[in-house]
């Protein structure tokens, strides 16, 4: 569940399924986050820090293009 907020004023947002994504705007800023993710069930999750990100960008630019039709 996406949720906004703290405590009881947390408010969900969002539902997040099989292969969607959340947390990628830290990969380009040093921005607070403005929303948290809580497992409702069991899962696998995958993560890339921002050092390893820069690095598959400059090897690979086409990824950002990749990127922009996600979002």
């Amino acid at each position: 569940a996406v949720r906004i907020g703290r405590g009881t004023a947390a408010k969900e947002i969002a539902q997040l399924k099989s292969g969607d994504f959340f947390g990628e705007m830290t990969l380009f800023d040093d921005q607070p986050r403005s929303a948290s993710v809580a497992a409702l069930t069991d899962c696998t999750l995958l993560s890339l820090d921002r050092d390893r990100f820069s690095t598959l960008i400059a090897q690979r630019p086409v990824v950002l293009l990749h990127m922009c039709k996600m979002f």
